[in-house]
């Protein structure tokens, strides 16, 4: 272990009891200053409240055993009381539904690990007080180092993997929340760098937390609850990696579970091993009356149907293309207008009321902002933010102009043309337009629908090798060529300019649905300007300052279909010569000379492979239309016809076409 920053224990060594009666709620708070988590959750069972169970990996065999003389399976208890015995046991949960060991410091158990204030403050950091709706404050860890939250930690958990811990910006520290909270006991990694002189400069750190609300709903770092709303309690701990196992040996203590939760145990949900064969009985004789009644029932229908004639056929009609409205702007005078909330008096402003109250895509479209409900942040840009909102009992994504900086007439005007662009965008694989909100210009919202599966590009770091090119990836595909056809279709064409993994939504489904307009425009006469998209995923001509049209974004789903197949970022494993990694710089300097391609693996198919060499064709007019990529895609040409249209623009179709 290196110490030369090493972590200090300073155990406080507070007591708990091994009694076994059960628990009142008697001055019972849960608001940080401890971790009694099973007693609150206790409380709150007894209250009548529920809450989800868990579906894990494995249940730990310490729990089992525990279990196992009450003839308890984990499966069949409550979720809150399964949370209540994972966490007296010494376990949280990561995500994955994974279960992760807890070692308190010193003599500590689970239900004394919380950090106090008065320790935050010990080491330094900084501390976000917020009200709460009881009048007292919630208060968050604003400005801290990983050394400092460390040293004030009274737990050491075990190793795991966090897939989203790079995007996630939850508290390290927080405590207060609601009293009738049903607490959460779920694991987070924390991870960030800092440029920290005395430390050497460019600091990477990872600090465990265990938050009692769940991460998605809990505010982000930095923020205050909504009004009305209470905070939350959450409670670092130290990497077990960071310490030898004869430091664990002398400085920690493995949780044996606290004799009231075994004794609740026994009382509510202990079974014997009379009642079980009982159960196993009923279990059997039921399973024999089902099947003898579905036989009798199959028999009688059988019958039924031999005596029908004729067939029922059933049609399935459908399209793909969708009706597209034609993008216009009301030429009503302002003056035929009237809002309540207050204006926006500035430069501009004529032109943003213009666009939200004379276009006809958002006639009808206007949402009361106080029926706005907001929940989480889910990202934040330079100039946005994005929110999780309710609004009228549903989730859903509202997307705003960041609210700590004053913003200027032309961003409002912009952000306003944006929700106009948006909102007449009709299509199964585009995200849906449901509204726009706001209470003075500032302070405008757009609202759109909701999907929780995430983006495409955390969810192929996840799941990818679970996912295939025949079932999963190329349905992916062909939903955005779709849009992408949609979208170049309209006169002049649309052209997105930021198509990539990371603004493409998926639904349940897997169903694909492109984000993120504000760059979109009409092809005129374009070259680079601001705003254009990410680099990595730009055609080389946009990069040189050169013209450039709709034939841009079939570039960039190119270099799409490698991050569908690799599940990573384009030119990741990009090398120089000598086998360093390639600078960003170097990168893009090929990709615009042309001998830099983004890498696929070696089971991706070869159709594919040439499918996106003929996106990532340097000559624009070389690359296949957004109607060509479709009917690539899906196959629908025969290799000759392929071919004959091919034969001029795509040479590297030239040794298939040779045969015919």
């Amino acid at each position: 272990m290196d110490t030369s920053h090493a972590t200090t224990f300073r155990s406080l060594g507070a007591n708990s009891s091994s009694s076994s009666s059960l628990p009142s709620s008697d001055s019972f708070v849960f608001d940080g200053n401890h971790s009694d988590i099973a007693r609150q959750l206790y409380i709150r069972h007894k209250a009548g409240d529920t809450g989800h169970g868990y579906l894990l990996r494995s249940v730990p065999d310490v729990v089992k055993a525990r279990l196992k003389p009450l003839h308890i399976d984990f499966r069949d208890l409550p979720g809150l009381v399964q949370r209540a015995v994972l966490w007296d046991s010494g376990f949280a949960v990561a995500p994955g539904n994974v279960t992760v060991q807890i070692w308190p410091i010193g003599n500590r158990t689970m239900a004394d690990i919380a950090v106090t204030m008065d320790e935050v403050h010990y080491v330094d950091c900084k501390v976000l007080n917020c009200t709460q709706p009881n009048n007292l404050n919630a208060s968050y860890s604003n400005i801290c180092t990983g050394y400092q939250m460390g040293n004030t930690s009274h737990c050491v958990a075990d190793s795991f993997v966090d897939k989203g811990a790079a995007a996630y910006l939850g508290n390290m520290w927080a405590r207060g929340g609601d009293p009738d909270v049903v607490p959460e006991i779920e694991l987070r990694d924390h991870v960030w760098s800092e440029d920290i002189p005395q430390f050497g400069g460019d600091t990477r750190f990872s600090v465990y937390v265990v938050h009692t609300v769940l991460s998605s709903k809990e505010v982000t770092w930095g923020n205050c609850p909504v009004k009305g709303k209470y905070g939350a309690v959450t409670i670092p701990c130290t990497r077990r990696d960071q310490y030898t196992d004869e430091y664990m040996a002398a400085n920690t203590t493995t949780p044996t579970g606290s004799a009231w939760v075994t004794a609740w145990l026994n009382e509510e949900f202990a079974r014997d091993d009379s009642s079980n064969s009982v159960v196993l009985v009923l279990i059997i004789l039921t399973v024999i009356v089902i099947v003898g009644v579905g036989w009798f029932g199959w028999r009688r229908r059988s019958k039924f149907l031999a005596k029908r004639s004729g067939n029922i056929s059933e049609n399935v009609t459908g399209g793909e293309d969708v009706p597209r409205p034609t993008i216009v702007t009301s030429s009503l005078e302002l003056q035929s207008f009237s809002i309540s909330s207050p204006t926006y008096d500035s430069p501009g402003s004529n032109k943003t009321l213009k666009i939200l109250l004379g276009s006809i895509h958002l006639q009808g479209k206007r949402i009361p902002y106080d029926n706005i409900v907001f929940e989480t942040a889910l990202s934040k840009g330079s100039s946005g933010e994005v929110w999780i909102c309710q609004y009228n009992g549903e989730k859903v994504a509202a997307k705003r102009l960041l609210q700590a900086k004053t913003q200027k007439a032309e961003k409002v005007q912009t952000f306003a043309e944006e929700i106009e662009l948006s909102a007449s965008l009709i299509h199964p694989n585009i995200i849906e337009f449901l509204g726009v909100a706001w209470n003075n210009l500032s302070n405008l919202v757009m609202v759109l629908e909701f999907l929780p599966t995430g983006n495409l590009q955390t969810y192929l770091e996840n799941n990818v090798d679970t996912l295939s090119w025949a079932r999963h990836k190329i349905h992916i595909a062909i939903g955005v060529a779709k849009a992408l056809k949609y979208l170049h279709t309209f006169t002049p064409p649309l052209i997105h300019r930021d198509i990539k993994s990371c603004n493409i939504l998926l639904t349940d489904l897997l169903e694909p649905k492109i984000i993120d307009f504000g760059i979109s425009r009409g092809r005129v006469d374009l070259t680079m300007t601001g705003g254009v998209g990410t680099p990595y995923w730009t055609a080389p001509e946009i990069l040189e300052g050169k013209h450039y049209t709709e034939q841009a974004d079939i570039y960039s789903f190119g270099v799409l279909l490698s991050e569908l197949d690799t599940g990573k970022i384009p030119y990741h494993d990009a090398l120089t010569e000598d086998g360093t990694k390639m600078k960003p710089f170097k990168i893009l300097h090929e990709v615009m000379s042309g001998t830099l391609r983004p890498s696929f693996s070696d089971v991706c198919p070869l159709r594919i492979q040439q499918i996106s060499s003929a996106c990532l064709a340097p000559d624009p007019l070389s690359r296949p239309t957004a109607q060509e990529l479709l009917q690539d895609l899906e196959g629908k040409d025969t290799d000759s016809e392929k071919c004959m249209r091919s034969e001029v623009a795509r040479a590297q179709f030239h040794a298939k076409c040779s045969k015919y």
